[in-house]
């Protein structure tokens, strides 16, 4: 895991695995509360570090690898649009 976030019901998850998993679900992949693509939360820097410092070598090949798949994050933020109306 080279970019983990924290879900809104507090499950941690690898950025771009929950990306791909939010394509075809839109809920939390172990509790199943729903979702909202504009919420996935922000990149846990902290547990980030701890991962590089802990792991260097396998985080380094996991962040080349998700680079050379334009899923790398990094410093980015996620936007997301919805277009019509979004309200029930």
């Amino acid at each position: 895991m080279a970019e983990p976030i924290r879900n809104p019901c507090g499950h941690e998850f690898c950025l771009s695995c929950h990306m791909d998993y939010m394509k075809v679900n839109m809920c939390c992949p172990m509790c199943r509360k729903p979702l909202e693509p504009h919420n996935l939360g922000e990149v846990c820097v902290e547990k980030q570090c701890m991962i590089e410092r802990r792991f260097p070598k396998k985080f380094e090949e996991r962040k080349k690898e998700l680079i050379n798949l334009k899923k790398w994050r990094g410093n980015n933020k996620h936007i997301a649009f919805a277009y019509g109306n979004t309200h029930k």
